[in-house]
């Protein structure tokens, strides 16, 4: 059966729009943060369903352009990824332009969401897809016993993590609660990422983080987490396809990627922070970096489409990690040059400028706002910047927070303001 018909699309929007109300008139995190209540519960099948919504309309606004771009060709987990990258790149774009211009309210981005519904993908569910799972699974001589070990390993490594990092809220200490989950609430809250002064460090690195936004303000902060579970699963997609393909056997990226799920970077990992969401960009730029490699000439349109979104989708993310973007350019480059693909390094060179692009106007943006570049690193940066224009905006705590001094040090704090006008930072940077 189609799972996209009109009644599927009735009720799954029903569904979203009463969650989304649902959390505009009850406070979770303020009222039952980390509380088992009914509430709590009714809060977590609410998050499922907006994730899900989001989720598959990423997917639908991904199909969109890649039938655009002439990726028709693309099949199976190929063609899923390259929606997600699209998809995820233009709805980070959306909200990066909403937010910047103070608009970022959940009713605009509710009819941007459901005027897309007409464009969600066909799925058939066939009762041959369940036989051919058991008759995988089906413990056997070789490497399909193997595949089921690690296929059972995986199945429960994941649960653990949609349980412990999907679902449960996170701890009440840490940065998280300190300045993390306060700054998206007050994006939220003022419906924009140019006017919150309280966690003004934020608006440097991570007022690119389009999905947290988007989640928070459809459901609440909790949702980011489970968001961002769901991107790490299709990374891990991405990351055992990349390995299967160049390593010849599915369990070695059955393997590859329970490594990955398990190692301590992910287990301990804070859902809530844009790092997990960047990597997982990161890894799906490489996935379609490294397929342009193997594909004919003639078919690498689309592919390069891809790739540039991926790359382009990092910078936006964090104006920083455009950084690790420009290496991933460069290890392909390099590649390129060795096999002889010369055609390639115009692709990777539109890509890198593409990267450089991007940086240089979120770092021009935040000039124009703040006085500021960049804050990292911090010295070079203020040298550089409009110190009377930071100061107008930012007050002392403000500051002594950004170079690492502690705000409560009267002895530190007195002198900060001549020592910052007069451009000698270096006897407060710890």
């Amino acid at each position: 059966m189609k799972s996209n018909n009109l009644i599927f699309r009735a009720i799954l929007t029903t569904l979203f729009c009463v969650s989304v109300f649902w959390f505009d008139r009850n406070d979770v995190f303020g009222d039952q943060f980390g509380v088992a209540t009914s509430t709590f519960h009714v809060a977590t099948l609410a998050r499922l369903v907006v994730v899900a919504f989001l989720l598959l309309t990423i997917v639908s606004l991904g199909s969109l352009f890649l039938n655009r771009i002439g990726g028709n060709a693309l099949t199976g987990a190929d063609k899923f990824l390259a929606t997600v990258v699209l998809g995820g790149g233009v709805v980070a774009v959306i909200v990066f332009f909403l937010g910047i211009f103070g608009i970022l309210y959940n009713w605009l981005v509710m009819l941007l969401l459901i005027a897309f519904l007409p464009y969600w993908p066909t799925y058939e569910l066939q009762g041959q897809g369940l036989n051919r799972l058991l008759k995988f699974l089906r413990v056997g001589p070789g490497e399909k016993r193997l595949n089921a070990i690690l296929m059972l390993g995986l199945f429960l490594l994941t649960a653990y993590i949609l349980l412990w990092k999907g679902l449960v809220a996170p701890s009440v200490h840490g940065d998280i609660v300190s300045h993390y989950i306060p700054y998206f609430n007050s994006v939220v809250d003022q419906n924009s990422t140019a006017n919150v002064k309280e966690f003004y460090w934020h608006f440097y690195e991570f007022k690119g983080s389009s999905f947290h936004f988007l989640t928070t303000l459809l459901a609440d902060v909790h949702a980011i987490q489970l968001f961002v579970f769901a991107l790490l699963c299709i990374g891990g997609l991405a990351l055992f396809k990349t390995v299967e393909r160049l390593g010849g056997s599915t369990s070695i990226g059955l393997l590859a990627f329970g490594m990955v799920l398990g190692s301590q970077e992910i287990l301990f990992a804070d859902f809530q922070k844009a790092h997990v969401t960047i990597s997982i960009f990161i890894i799906l730029a490489f996935y379609f970096g490294q397929m342009l490699f193997e594909v004919e000439e003639k078919d690498r349109r689309p592919l390069a489409w891809v790739f540039c979104v991926g790359v382009g989708t990092i910078s936006i993310l964090q104006t920083l990690y455009s950084a690790y973007a420009l290496l991933l350019v460069g290890a392909l480059s390099a590649t390129a040059l060795c096999f002889r693909q010369y055609r390639l390094l115009i692709i990777f060179l539109f890509s890198s400028c593409l990267v450089i692009a991007i940086s240089l106007l979120t770092m021009l943006y935040n000039y124009l706002m703040t006085g500021m570049y960049e804050i990292y690193p911090v010295a070079f940066f203020m040298e550089y910047g409009d110190r009377s224009r930071f100061l107008q905006q930012f007050s002392l705590v403000d500051m002594a927070y950004l170079i690492d001094v502690q705000p409560n040090n009267p002895g530190n704090t007195a002198g900060l303001k001549d020592a910052y006008v007069a451009g000698g930072l270096t006897g407060f940077i710890t």
